[in-house]
């Protein structure tokens, strides 16, 4: 077998790739994978891999680098992990870099399963807010739609939607939302 060439993306198209892993009780007592949702976040000034301090740069952190706590993470990321796990409290967040021709053949994997198209519905959160003091007021909502890819059954992942709340003083979010490029 030829030996596979790594080609380095050009750094507009280096990407953050998000993995939630739904996380569902069996009938058995256990968790169990039914299935995940993937997003890509660009990179930017505000949006980076965390710096670590030269001396705790040993032989691990290289041998492991990027490590899943070096990745950005920000409140969009936050909004969409809680989104899902309104549905699916033990759901979990997976990080992976999108850096290379390699990275890219990684993703194409990860696709390569059993769709199914769902939606996730983001609305202000008006808990705790005296509803008259809304009257006439006007607020954005985001849905965005997205697939679930799964190994397991189709009937664990069919006919699903999410919904998720940020709080209204942050209308910012959304534009953050927006820009989430779901797979």
């Amino acid at each position: 077998m030829e030996p596979t060439v790594i080609t380095f993306l050009p750094i507009e198209d280096m990407r953050v790739l998000k993995q939630i892993i739904l996380v569902n009780d069996s009938k058995y007592g256990r968790d169990v994978s039914i299935g995940y949702i993937l997003y890509e976040r660009e990179f930017s000034s505000n949006y980076k891999f965390k710096e670590t301090p030269k001396e705790e740069k040993d032989f691990k952190y290289h041998l492991e680098y990027p490590r899943q706590d070096s990745y950005p993470n920000d409140k969009v990321d936050d909004l969409i992990l809680q989104s899902i796990k309104n549905t699916f409290p033990k759901s979990r967040l997976r990080n992976h870099s999108i850096v290379c021709n390699i990275d890219q053949q990684k993703l194409m994997a990860l696709q390569n399963r059993t769709v199914e198209k769902s939606d996730v519905q983001i609305t202000p959160d008006f808990s705790g807010i005296d509803i008259y003091s809304l009257a006439g007021k006007q607020f954005k909502t985001v849905r965005k739609v997205f697939s679930i890819y799964s190994e397991s059954q189709i009937d664990d992942i069919t006919n699903l939607a999410f919904f998720g709340y940020y709080d209204i003083s942050d209308n910012k979010i959304l534009d953050g939302v927006l820009k989430v490029k779901f797979k």
